[in-house]
């Protein structure tokens, strides 16, 4: 054959401890032993991603794409690595491959790939000419900081009014938030669906729940609340608001603009929070990234900061393993994946790929 793709992929671990490796990219084969680093590499063969960074939040078309400055040799081998396991045969029998007319690039796409959040998901390629590697690349994790100005260019999957995108501009901007991690919150909180109703009484699309409105008193306290909500349960509820029986005018937190206000209102109370002198000295002793500190802020409006708290001081570096954490973890890597691959700087990597 021309070329000849073999994917290698790790034991992901399962709850039951009985079942064998699984794998986004198709059957597991066997565990590969060999070091990822080696000292010849060879110039010439270029390896990029599309898209370039894994994506958490939805399923998506992913390709890997394989240039070279020559023509590329009949027995071009191309591996790929996760948790260095070997998937080969699911991979090719769902996967298209394609080679330009020159013989100088190779592309290989699978449709509808989705990656598990609680898994490792450590995906490298490796590419291998006349017995040689040439060429290796890591698919890495997606980008998004607290810190950062990134601005929102696609919201897709989901459908929203066109002006959902201004307005997050606008109030982040404002607030001198992210405005691209503002829609990661919103998406994975209420799919941009400003009726949302959550089981715990969160509401709209930044799903405020009643204990973080108490933390941000002072920003809502001018606006509607309706007292009847604290009586009512939750399906009651969740008629009411599809009835418009209890409506932004009544209840701030149905009032799209508000509640992106309210949800960056508590999200600064976060930052308040992990910024006191006890908690900062407890994030720089045990984690010390700008990237984590991101990912505590977000696990801290999932499940509490007092929860992320106690898994720091714990688990420390591995806080994210803690049991009572699950649920955060897959919070905020979609939050992040969506942040990510919705704004400018996503969309520009990948169309660099």
């Amino acid at each position: 054959p021309f070329f000849k793709l073999i994917f290698i992929i790790g034991l992901l671990p399962i709850l039951s401890g009985c079942v064998g490796p699984t794998s986004p990219f198709g059957a597991v084969k066997s565990l590969e032993t060999q070091s990822a680093e080696e000292d010849d590499i060879l110039a010439g063969y270029k390896i990029s991603f599309h898209p370039s960074r894994k994506y958490y939040h939805h399923k998506t078309n992913f390709m890997i794409e394989v240039e070279s400055e020559s023509r590329i040799s009949e027995d071009f081998e191309l591996k790929i690595f996760h948790n260095d396991y070997e998937v080969s045969d699911g991979f090719l029998s769902a996967g298209v491959a394609q080679i330009s007319t020159d013989r100088k690039k190779m592309v290989y796409s699978l449709r509808d790939l989705r990656f598990k959040t609680l898994d490792a998901n450590n995906v490298r390629v490796e590419v291998y000419s006349e017995g040689r590697k040439v060429g290796h690349s890591f698919l890495p994790e997606p980008e998004c900081s607290f810190f950062s100005d990134d601005k929102v260019v696609d919201i897709t999957p989901f459908r929203a009014p066109a002006h959902y995108t201004t307005m997050i501009e606008k109030v982040a901007t404002e607030s001198q938030m992210n405005p691209s991690l503002v829609a990661g919150l919103v998406a994975q909180e209420s799919g941009f669906n400003p009726k949302a109703v959550s089981w715990a009484k969160a509401i709209g699309l930044t799903q405020v729940t009643p204990l973080a409105e108490k933390q941000i008193q002072d920003t809502v306290k001018d606006w509607p609340q309706d007292p009847s909500i604290q009586h009512l349960t939750y399906a009651a509820l969740k008629s009411k608001v599809y009835l418009e029986e209890i409506t932004p005018q009544t209840e701030w937190r149905l009032d799209p603009e508000k509640s992106l206000r309210g949800g960056i209102a508590y999200i600064q109370y976060l930052h308040e929070y992990w910024s006191r002198q006890d908690n900062k000295k407890l994030l720089n002793e045990n984690l010390g990234s700008a990237d984590t500190y991101t990912e505590v802020i977000l696990a801290s409006y999932n499940s509490g900061p007092a929860r992320v708290k106690r898994a720091i001081r714990s688990r420390k570096k591995m806080w994210k393993k803690d049991k009572s954490l699950r649920e955060a973890v897959r919070y905020l890597k979609k939050v992040k994946s969506f942040c990510f691959h919705s704004s400018d700087k996503g969309e520009q990597d990948d169309t660099e790929t």
